[in-house]
């Protein structure tokens, strides 16, 4: 976020905003639509979640925040307002559920059942408002503290999760997602909103690397997180949705089996009750059947299936005439079937019809529960009495659970509803339960169908037993799962090894690229210094000067190559000690070398300066200059190194004695004329007059004042037979001729 003293950035850099203002556009279309009445925006299909008009105004509020920020800290007030108000109205929808509470917000905004008929349409999902929330607490850290070295990973993280969030969502129709009851209740999106939050990711991650603040080129070293969290994420769905089709397998089976079980006991039941019809039929049809004939044609027929709880004759006072078998039966002697409602029920429908009915389920305080059939006996048009067949409930699903061998598959269990009872009440009857070890069921896997059979309305539940469900199960759901884990661990280090890998290749590269500037930079200055060192030793060799450097304590002296030039020896065959230097020197000077030496070691003096002579290889001796200071002393004054020149100044020396013995005939032959009488006039090398002796001015009257740096030609007259005398002496003059 740029200050007032930063410098104007590029429209590029606040190319992160561009999410946050589609988020923003797309939040104000969704309120549009519910104000507008447009419920295609709201709800693109019919079996779509609606968009909530609050949710709408919580991407206003956060697409508007980063804007804010963006363009001034003056406007972070209001920065802190929109993600707050943002922030507040996703917290307060989310504990409404949890709490059970109605804070009368889903509809503040707009009336949603006015357009989109359903339970709280207007609410937000309760994990779409932790998203919201979260977002909106990112942005107020980011308005309220400009700078933390955490936030980029967590606002990345984020963005990770609400974009996870999204491509959820996408998928879930796909996934039959849509089917698991925690995805309906609390998390349910449709297109758009998934469309939306991936969006929203796409915009966190894009601030974070904007917060990361990272150098122009370098990826942010987080960039694994948003690849971890999406492959995590596709795992998850795909690990759910094949958990939701083993459990529709499952439970697809299992409704499967209920039928078989269903069609099983119809046809059982049909088979045996139609047998009984018939016997009853032919009981029918023997007037003289005594009690000891009926008895033992009934134990006959019994003997055929042991479902029966008993054979009874009921004349025609409902009362129990005859009983088969006896044993377990010893209160049906005279029992009055017109006093059980249910009975009465099937004796008034088979008188009728003069048909058979059934009256069920019968209970019994000693018995396993029941259902009777009554037969009429019709003799001449007149229902003189009933044939009732009584069979156990239990022992026809003895039959089908061997038959199918469900015990050892599923639990079996089977109620029958009391006619009289209530819809929603409690009468239904438990007729059969099969027996199983003490296991635990998986209540999801358990199925219950109603079945209406023989004017009775069946309730068969049947759960699958664990270990049959072992012994199949192909754990595909949860290789699928770890497989989706180690893959996505894989995929972290793959992008995080390749973003190091890039990272040091950039290093490498931006240090190869430095050490060549380093290369072209060492290589310009190598040439300057040679080229200095040309200039530095062109000067030396012109001026006749060499420097030199002395470790005073190694005695080792380092020298110029300028330096044996002077005295005419090769480098490489002097010596690079201090006493083989001081070896060089005349004899008669090296006393007084060594003392002016010392004398600067004592501190006395600021330089070692002195002319003394040196031998030259050609044997002549050679007068140079010395000058050198001590620039490094040790403990108790010691002296460590010593730097200085030396001179050639053999010219100089051979000059100046020239000079001298110049100065000393000119001093002679001045004496000389100043006693003569002849006039001597001294010119310079132009012929202009530089002296006169006192002869001169005392005959020609003029003295040096008057005549000095005049020339000579103009005070001289030619004699009178010579004319041309005078050009022959400014000839001469020029030519230097005597």
């Amino acid at each position: 976020m740029p200050s007032d003293h930063e410098p104007r950035q590029h429209w590029l850099h606040y190319g992160y905003l561009m999410p946050f203002v589609l988020l923003a556009l797309y939040g104000a279309v969704i309120w549009w639509g519910w104000a507008a009445g447009e419920v295609t925006v709201v709800q693109p299909r019919s079996y779509d979640a609606a968009f909530p008009a609050n949710a709408g105004a919580c991407l206003i509020l956060l697409g508007l925040t980063p804007v804010a920020l963006a363009l001034d800290w003056k406007w972070k007030r209001l920065g802190v307002v929109l993600s707050g108000t943002a922030t507040v109205l996703a917290w307060a929808t989310l504990i409404q559920g949890p709490l059970n509470l109605d804070f009368g917000i889903d509809n503040l905004l707009v009336r949603h059942d006015s357009l989109v008929a359903g339970p709280h349409i207007g609410r937000m999902p309760e994990v779409l408002a932790l998203v919201l929330m979260l977002a909106g607490l990112a942005l107020t850290w980011l308005a309220l503290r400009r700078a933390d070295a955490r936030r980029p990973m967590l606002l990345a993280l984020l963005g990770s999760l609400a974009g996870a969030y999204g491509l959820t969502g996408l998928l879930a129709y796909r996934t039959d997602l849509n089917s698991v009851e925690f995805w309906q209740l609390h998390a349910s999106l449709g297109p758009h909103t998934a469309f939306m939050l991936i969006v929203l990711g796409g915009a966190f991650t894009w601030l974070a690397a904007h917060d990361s603040r990272t150098g122009a080129g370098i990826t942010p070293r987080w960039l694994w997180l948003p690849v971890v969290v999406c492959c995590v994420t596709v795992t998850v769905t795909f690990w759910v949705a094949l958990r939701q089709r083993e459990l529709s397998y499952l439970n697809g089976t299992t409704q499967l089996r209920m039928n078989n079980v269903a069609a099983l006991f119809s046809g059982e039941c049909e088979a045996r009750m139609e047998s009984f019809l018939r016997t009853a039929r032919r009981w029918a049809r023997t007037p003289g059947l005594t009690q000891a004939e009926w008895e033992g044609d009934a134990a006959e027929f019994l003997g055929d299936f042991e479902g029966y709880s008993s054979i009874q004759w009921v004349d025609a006072g409902l009362r129990t005439r005859w009983h088969w078998p006896r044993q377990g039966n010893e209160a049906v002697p005279f029992y009055n079937h017109a006093a059980h409602p249910l009975r009465r029920a099937a004796i008034d429908a088979a008188r009728a019809s003069l048909a058979s009915a059934i009256a069920a389920p019968l209970e019994s305080p000693l018995q396993a529960p029941t259902f009777a059939v009554y037969a009429p006996i019709v003799r001449g048009g007149v229902i003189e009495g009933f044939f009732v067949g009584e069979f156990y409930y239990e022992k026809f699903f003895d039959v089908i659970d061997r038959r199918l061998n469900l015990s050892r598959r599923y639990q079996l269990g089977v109620t029958v509803d009391h006619p009289a009872a209530p819809a929603a009440g409690g009468g239904a009857l438990k007729v059969y339960e099969t027996i199983t070890p003490d296991e635990t069921f998986d209540a999801r896997l358990s199925q219950s169908a109603v079945y209406h059979l023989f004017n009775q309305r069946l309730t068969i539940t049947l759960v699958p037993r664990p270990v049959f469900l072992a012994t199949d199960r192909q754990y595909l759901p949860e290789l699928a799962l770890f497989s989706g884990l180690g893959v996505s661990v894989l995929f972290g280090l793959v992008v995080n090894l390749a973003q190091s890998a890039y990272l040091r290749q950039r290093a490498a590269e931006r240090t190869s690229a430095q050490l060549r500037e380093e290369n072209e930079e060492r290589r310009r200055v190598e040439a300057r210094l040679k080229a200095t060192d040309e200039r530095l030793n062109l000067a030396l060799d012109s001026t006749q000067l060499g420097v030199y450097e002395w470790h005073v304590e190694s005695d080792q002296v380092f020298c110029t190559p300028s330096v044996w030039k002077i005295i005419g020896y090769d480098p490489a065959e002097m010596p690079a000690t201090g006493e083989g230097w001081l070896g060089l020197l005349h004899v008669d000077d090296q006393p007084a070398v060594r003392a002016v030496i010392d004398t600067h070691f004592r501190g006395e003096t600021p330089f070692i300066e002195i002319e003394h002579c040196i031998m030259h290889r050609n044997g002549e001796p050679l007068w140079v200059a010395l000058r050198a200071k001590c620039t490094s002393f040790g403990e108790d004054r010691r002296p460590l190194r010593v730097l200085g020149t030396i001179q050639n100044i053999n010219a100089r020396k051979r000059a100046d004695e020239a000079l001298r013995a110049s100065q000393a005939a000119s001093r002679k032959l001045s004496l000389v004329a100043s006693k003569t009488d002849n006039a001597v006039i001294i010119t310079d090398d132009q012929g202009r007059t530089a002296w006169v002796n006192g002869s001169y001015s005392r005959l020609t009257r003029r003295r040096l004042a008057e005549v000095d740096r005049q020339p000579l030609t103009a005070h001289l007259a030619p004699p009178d037979g010579d004319p041309g005398a005078v050009d022959r002496i400014n000839t001469a003059l020029f030519e230097r001729e005597p």
